[in-house]
C-alpha cells in the first residue's frame, strides 16, 4: 500500500511550496496554466542513485528523462516521493504525462506507483492545496 506519510508537513514542503508560488506568479502574469503532479513510489521498488546503475531501479534521473526540459522535479521524503511542476501544460497534457509515467512503471516492472495531479487555476490557486489535491488524486 502506498502512503503519503509525513511528506505533507509544512516543514517538509517549504521548497515545493516556494516553487509552486513562483509558478503561480508567472502564470498569473502571462495567463498560463500549469499542473502539479505527485509521484509516490512503493517501498518495494529498489532505489537507484544514477541512470547508469543497472537493474530494476527508479531514480531521479529515470523520472526526469521522461519529462520535458522545462518541467521541474523535486525529491520528497526518502527518495520515494517526487513533486513535479508541469508549466504551460493544459489539463489533457497532464493526463498524458500521468499515463506516460504509469506506462513506464509497467515497462520497467517497478510495481505499485501512485501518480496524482492537480491543475492550476481550475482546481485551486493555493500551492498547499494543489499538492493536497494531487496527493488525493494519487491515493484514489
Amino acid at each position: 500500500m502506498l502512503w503519503f506519510g509525513n511528506g505533507t508537513k509544512k516543514i517538509r514542503l517549504k521548497k515545493e511550496i516556494k516553487a509552486i508560488e513562483t509558478e503561480i506568479s508567472r502564470s498569473k502574469r502571462f495567463g498560463f496554466h500549469f499542473g502539479v503532479m505527485v509521484l509516490q513510489v512503493d517501498n518495494s521498488i529498489p532505489k537507484g542513485l544514477s541512470k547508469t546503475l543497472p537493474g530494476r531501479t527508479i531514480s531521479y534521473h529515470v523520472v526526469e528523462s521522461h519529462l520535458r526540459y522545462c518541467d521541474s522535479i523535486m525529491l520528497g521524503n526518502f527518495f520515494r516521493t517526487y513533486y513535479i511542476i508541469l508549466p504551460q501544460t493544459p489539463k489533457f497534457g497532464i493526463k498524458a504525462v500521468k499515463g506516460r509515467l504509469n506506462r513506464l512503471a509497467r515497462v520497467k516492472n517497478w510495481g505499485p506507483l501512485a501518480v496524482g495531479a492537480a491543475f492550476y487555476p481550475e482546481d485551486s490557486d493555493d500551492p498547499r492545496e494543489l499538492i493536497e489535491l494531487a496527493v488525493e488524486d494519487a491515493c484514489s
